[in-house]
């Protein structure tokens, strides 16, 4: 009966095509052990009012068949292709390039994000939503995160409850990705993610910069979502300097500016 209902609402959903509370975006690039977790962390998420749009970045594990997978089975889930041909990371920021072909597509009031790794709690998109529903005047709203540490063994340790940094003006290097909700809007103001190579590592604090031009970052003093740092994850391989992925000029030892490689 579960499966029926769901069915009944997703066939209501595709013949209105109407805006639904929440768009979620996830960038996918392989992660296929980890991705079925993150993908499963939405569908249970006690509000059912929402899409998720994968976009996958030529994935060569199995993530993009398995995205596929779970997409025929729910129709709230939309999977679609990067539109970039190789995995050259020094031509753009991937990254922001594929959350710049989603959020066009979105039809959700408020929009968040996911990486493949990581996951939310069940009830994050109704805490933030109903915040957000409840004062107009309010734009953003981020949560406390929890943060899980991968050994080199595969285990999974506890490492700490991200703090809050109550309303702020300065959410760049500060917030995470995956514990932040905004209002659609916000894109007509600022546009897209910031697609320069160089800020492939931070693209997310780029964004905030934009945001922060207009509204503050408002809390919610409840962990929402936890994020794996492993040495597969783009902030383990920016704090433990692997320049195999960092931007020719960073390597050169030129100033990127408004980066934490910055002189």
């Amino acid at each position: 009966m579960v499966q029926f209902g769901r069915l009944v609402w997703r066939e209501v959903i595709v013949l209105k095509d109407k805006m639904v509370k929440v768009s979620c975006i996830l960038p996918s690039y392989n992660f296929s052990d980890w991705l079925p977790q993150a993908i499963e962390s939405i569908i249970t998420q006690t509000l059912s009012d929402w899409e998720l749009l994968i976009i996958d970045d030529l994935s060569d594990d199995g993530a993009l068949e398995i995205a596929q997978s779970y997409a025929r089975e729910d129709s709230r889930i939309k999977v679609s292709l990067t539109d970039l041909k190789d995995r050259n990371l020094r031509k753009v920021n991937r990254y922001a390039h594929n959350i710049n072909l989603a959020w066009p597509k979105s039809v959700g009031k408020y929009i968040t994000y996911l990486g493949g790794d990581d996951w939310f709690l069940p009830r994050r998109f109704q805490i933030m939503s109903e915040y957000l529903d409840n004062d107009d005047s309010i734009y953003i709203v981020y949560s406390s995160q929890g943060v899980i540490r991968v050994e080199a063994s595969g285990d999974e340790v506890f490492q700490m409850n991200r703090p809050l940094v109550g309303i702020t003006w300065n959410a760049q290097c500060r917030i995470d990705q995956g514990s932040v909700m905004h209002r659609k809007e916000c894109f007509d103001v600022v546009g897209g993610w910031d697609e320069d190579p160089n800020f492939w590592h931070c693209g997310e604090a780029r964004f905030w910069v934009k945001l922060n031009k207009y509204w503050p970052f408002y809390p919610i003093d409840e962990v929402l979502d936890v994020k794996r740092l492993s040495n597969r994850t783009i902030s383990w391989i920016t704090w433990h300097g692997d320049q195999r992925y960092v931007p020719l000029a960073v390597v050169k030892g030129e100033s990127v500016e408004n980066t934490p490689f910055s002189h």
